[in-house]
């Protein structure tokens, strides 16, 4: 795979053009009181967060986008790529217009996003199955074994991109949590493709590197304490990026292992709705997503995500060492 431009030039662009639009997006958001709003049944700390500016992932997924083409030109990997991204954000943006219109924390139902979310990784896994024969054959993560079941992996793809964005999503709780998590993915991406011969797409590397560098200019702002947050326009933009990313790989099922963090988040809510409804109210966790519930046993919000994206970080090079 030759390289037209070096990976770090993109990269170093990406934080220098987020960092900056995110300075002048918060601004803008203080002028226009787009402020988020906290959920009254939620942790009782987040309260003072209420008014922070919000939709913050506008500006690392413009920027992430813009360079893209800018680097990649309209190939069809990159359309992809900005569909899958595009996409998803735009799912998040609805939810996030209605928060802020509503002025309260319920934004889209969860019918609405579903069946948005379903509809797009419907075109997303089609599109992916036309321009890669090879996505009928799916090789499972630890196991030197490739499933083909032909036409139905499209459900079964389908879900884990629905449940891997979502799972993202909820990982957005706590002030760098998701920016810290999503970085080593992005960066364990950009080298596989440098690693491994099968990729010949210099788009992959191109997109994976400028993302991680987009996150890391919104970092600047999104670490404890907050000055903006991303919101669902964000995080839910993270995760189409990152399975688009996976699609293009033929590695979607190695979300399980380099979204590991996510994985977790999302059992923790699961484990602890279905708990609460099969026991007549009783909890495991303090409080879910399981972020909440080490915050709640008095852990500083930011050493827990130093912890979680410490945790991210070592499943990045196992995905590596397995991909």
């Amino acid at each position: 795979m030759e390289l037209q431009y070096p990976g770090l030039l993109t990269f170093f662009l990406a934080v220098l053009f987020s960092g900056l639009g995110t300075y002048f997006w918060i601004r803008f958001s203080r002028e226009k009181s787009i402020g988020q709003p906290i959920r009254e049944e939620g942790n009782k700390a987040h309260y003072k967060k209420a008014g922070t500016p919000t939709m913050g992932g506008i500006v690392f997924t413009l920027v992430s986008l813009v360079l893209l083409l800018v680097f990649t030109g309209f190939r069809p990997e990159s359309l992809f790529l900005l569909l899958g991204t595009l996409g998803f954000a735009l799912i998040g943006f609805l939810d996030d217009y209605e928060k802020v219109k509503q002025k309260q924390n319920e934004g889209l139902t969860p019918r609405q996003k579903l069946y948005l979310q379903f509809g797009l990784s419907f075109i997303l896994v089609s599109l992916a199955f036309l321009v890669n024969g090879d996505l009928a054959r799916q090789k499972i993560p630890f196991f030197n074994v490739t499933l083909d079941l032909g036409l139905f992996w499209v459900p079964i793809l389908m879900f884990v991109v629905v449940g891997s964005v979502n799972a993202v999503n909820l990982t957005d709780g706590l002030d760098g949590l998701c920016t810290g998590v999503s970085i080593p993915i992005f960066l364990a991406l950009a080298l596989a493709a440098l690693i491994y011969p099968y990729v010949v797409s210099n788009v992959i590397y191109y997109y994976a590197m400028i993302f991680a560098g987009a996150l890391v200019g919104y970092l600047f702002f999104n670490a404890h304490p907050a000055s903006v947050m991303m919101g669902d326009t964000g995080s839910m933009a993270i995760g189409g990026a990152i399975v688009s990313l996976l699609l293009l790989y033929n590695r979607l099922l190695f979300m399980v292992v380099l979204g590991g963090v996510y994985l977790m988040e999302a059992l923790s809510v699961i484990i602890q709705v279905t708990y609460f409804k099969r026991t007549g109210g009783k909890r495991i966790f303090k409080m879910s997503p399981i972020h909440h519930h080490f915050e709640l046993s008095g852990y500083p919000e930011e050493k827990i995500t130093i912890a979680f994206s410490l945790v991210s970080l070592l499943l990045s090079l196992l995905t590596l060492a397995i991909f």
